[in-house]
């Protein structure tokens, strides 16, 4: 989703702003822009390619000067992808603002301000919160202006503000959305991903409700609590062409450590082993492992309830008080499970998380971290791998059960990777296909769902997952030869050989991923052995299709068109 990076400094800091652009590239984006202070103006640069792309339009005698700028990385929400909508959001060329979020009552102030004789050039929700801003300076001091400001703007948003008449400050605020400041050493950094800063030691975040002055000796808030910082700003080695790739090449080694880490740990709550009920509330690849924690609990005393975040808020499912709930993201910023979140009746709830300073894990009672390292790869591989081997650790301490021994899957999924070529031969065989159905059976069933998301997230091909029982209950409809049907067997299933038939009897294409079926037109045979993660090498399989599909159609893998890392807007 959109990024904020700020920074302010005795010496230039335009690198400084760019190098943040750079990260934050992961979390997806249509365009980007930077707005500087240099020599007592206000310089503003837009681009719709790469950042690298906006420092050949500062001109050096700007570049060589700026002691202060903010920039931002857009991701479309009110407007198409143009110059005019991407961001900074320039007022009069006097007042730049960034934003991440969705001010709800935009509307109601542009017709206002139109009143006024306030003009608009874009069609975004930021411009409004310029044209706002200058109107209250003319009645305000600076301060009392932002203030009145965020009594003003409804919704959640985190934004900062750089004024031509106040060179030497950047001022920043935020609802309900993260932004933080770090200490660095060449100056002053605030935004929305402490992984877009240079290397800092000590860190914050900043309250809602609150107006800050940041300048380059630090903030004028005093009561900031800062915390010391173990964030590397670095992703995992990019030993492959993509970060998807290589981050899809990291599993076997989280399936060998995440368990090891947990040993000596055991960080469950005394709430989780005491709930007659749990409710896991996630979205995409985290609400499909969710399910596998649903499948695993059947044969338990526990009743389990999955249910998709965004669907939470306009019918929650039964819960009380004494309701466990788990809350998955992998960034911790999913809008949806934070609102959520805040409608759940119990103060029963974890918060299973990849970025442990991120709002969820800040906000619920207890948190464990995926051990994921971060994840560049907008379309999730390593921490949907994770999320999964998390919730059959916790299932495995709920019953008391010894920490499972990933030896045999990790040696499986490493198995897998070493025939890459051969799955890579597969995907360019039926690039061409436009539809494909996924079928599995059992815990199979939310590995193909994740399949068929991986296959449209990164190759555009519209793929559906169903129990195998219900093919011929409709979708069999869909079938022709146009048609891909994918079916997965970690075992011999006669079931899954009738499906097969019935598709191959429509002139329907068939690829088989698991036990051999000598009846499909392709197989991809994989020996699990009886491993509780013996789902992890199909999936790992399943990855390997959908990243080949796209590298055949020689998309942009890594940043999936129109799709965001942190989806921080409902």
């Amino acid at each position: 989703m959109c990024g904020i990076i700020g920074f302010i400094s005795n010496k230039s800091c335009t690198t400084k702003l760019i190098d943040g652009l750079l990260k934050l590239r992961y979390r997806g984006y249509d365009s980007c822009g930077l707005s500087v202070l240099a020599q007592k103006k206000l310089y503003t640069f837009k681009s719709l390619t790469e950042p690298q792309s906006l420092l050949p339009l500062i001109p050096n005698h700007v570049n060589h000067t700026v002691t202060a700028g903010i920039a931002h990385t857009r991701w479309a929400t009110h407007g198409v992808v143009s110059l005019s909508n991407a961001h900074p959001q320039v007022t009069h060329g006097k007042i730049s603002v960034v934003c991440n979020g969705i001010i709800k009552n935009h509307k109601k102030l542009r017709d206002s301000l139109i009143q006024k004789g306030y003009t608009f050039e874009s069609e975004t929700d930021t411009e409004v919160i310029g044209h706002y801003l200058d109107l209250l300076l003319k009645k305000h001091d600076k301060l009392e202006a932002f203030s009145e400001l965020q009594k003003t703007l409804t919704g959640r948003y985190a934004l900062a503000c750089i004024l031509e008449e106040d060179p030497e400050c950047i001022y920043a605020l935020c609802e309900d959305m993260p932004l933080f400041l770090a200490k660095t050493a060449q100056g002053i950094a605030i935004g929305s991903d402490l992984y877009a800063f240079p290397a800092h030691d000590e860190f914050c975040q900043f309250d809602s409700r609150t107006v800050y002055q940041i300048n380059a000796n630090g903030c004028s808030n005093k009561t900031l609590h800062y915390q010391k910082s173990d964030i590397s700003d670095t992703p995992s080695t990019l030993n492959h062409p993509t970060h998807t790739l290589s981050e899809i090449y990291e599993q076997p080694g989280l399936i060998q450590d995440i368990p090891a880490l947990w040993r000596d740990r055991c960080p469950i709550p005394p709430f989780i082993y005491g709930a007659k009920h749990i409710l896991v509330i996630a979205c995409g690849s985290s609400y499909h492992s969710a399910l596998l924690l649903k499948y695993w609990l059947r044969d338990s005393a526990i009743h389990c309830d999955v249910d998709i975040a965004s669907e939470f808020k306009m019918n929650p499912p039964h819960h009380t008080k004494q309701s466990a709930a788990i809350l998955i993201s992998q960034s911790g910023e999913t809008a949806d499970v934070l609102i959520a979140l805040k409608q759940l009746k119990t103060n029963n709830t974890l918060a299973l998380c990849n970025v442990m300073h991120s709002s969820l894990p800040m906000r619920t009672t207890a948190k464990i971290a995926l051990h994921a390292k971060k994840e560049v790869g907008v379309a999730s591989t390593k921490a949907f791998t994770a999320q999964a081997i998390a919730l059959r650790l916790l299932y495995d301490q709920l019953h008391q059960r010894p920490i499972l021994n990933p030896d045999v899957t990790s040696e499986c999924t490493q198995q897998i990777l070493m025939r890459s070529k051969e799955i890579r031969k597969i995907a360019y065989k039926y690039r061409s296909i436009k539809n494909i159905l996924c079928l599995g059976k059992g815990e199979m069933l939310p590995i193909a769902l994740e399949g068929a998301l991986k296959i449209k997230e990164l190759s555009y091909i519209h793929a559906e997952a169903l129990p195998a029982g219900e093919l011929k209950h409709g979708p069999l409809a869909l079938v022709d030869p146009e048609v891909l049907v994918i079916t997965l067997t970690p075992a011999p299933c006669n079931y899954m050989d009738i499906c097969i038939h019935e598709v191959k009897s429509r002139h329907g294409k068939t690829l088989n991923i698991g036990a051999v079926c000598e009846h499909a037109d392709d197989n991809i045979i994989i020996s699990t052995g009886s491993s509780p993660l013996s789902f992890l090498p199909l999936n790992t399989a399943l990855q390997l299709l959908a990243y080949f599909f796209a590298e055949a159609k020689g998309l942009n893998i890594d940043q999936p068109r129109n799709l965001a890392k942190s989806v921080t807007v409902e």
